[in-house]
């Protein structure tokens, strides 16, 4: 029986390091920007919410870009140790007033 190989299945290079971000960066599509959103809202009539919004930039730029919505979540990333705790985002993202 052969070895379960995640990394062969989803087709992803790894760098030589094993450290978390590493991993990460091989495997999100890291071009992804508000423009992309933009594009979501023509191809669809559902309202867009954004999830992963941590500050108050991010924020104003997602209702530019015409979302609907956001969600202040970090995803689980402040383990990485680059991330802020979302209840830290949030105080930021609240104080816009919006």
């Amino acid at each position: 029986m052969s070895q379960f190989n995640i990394w062969e299945i989803l087709d992803i290079t790894l760098q030589t390091d094993s450290k978390p971000t590493s991993i990460i960066n091989g495997i999100y599509d890291q071009s992804l920007n508000w423009k992309d959103v933009k594009w979501l809202q023509t191809i669809t009539s559902l309202p867009i919410i954004l999830k992963g919004v941590l500050t108050a930039e991010d924020t104003k730029l997602a209702i530019q870009a015409g979302a609907a919505g956001i969600i202040v979540s970090n995803h689980g990333a402040r383990q990485l140790d680059y991330v802020p705790a979302t209840i830290t985002a949030l105080e930021e993202v609240a104080d816009l007033g919006l």
